[in-house]
């Protein structure tokens, strides 16, 4: 999601496959593993 192009891209896709986009939500994030959940802060 780091390229404004292919964020518009993909924006587009949906459009032109629902006819619109109602809700547009961001969810992008890291994913961290832990040993043991005690390592979790």
């Amino acid at each position: 999601m780091s390229d404004p192009a292919n964020c518009r891209a993909i924006v587009a896709e949906a459009v032109e496959a629902f006819g619109r986009i109602d809700v547009l939500v961001s969810n992008a994030s890291t994913r961290r593993t832990h040993e043991r959940l005690s390592a979790v802060r």
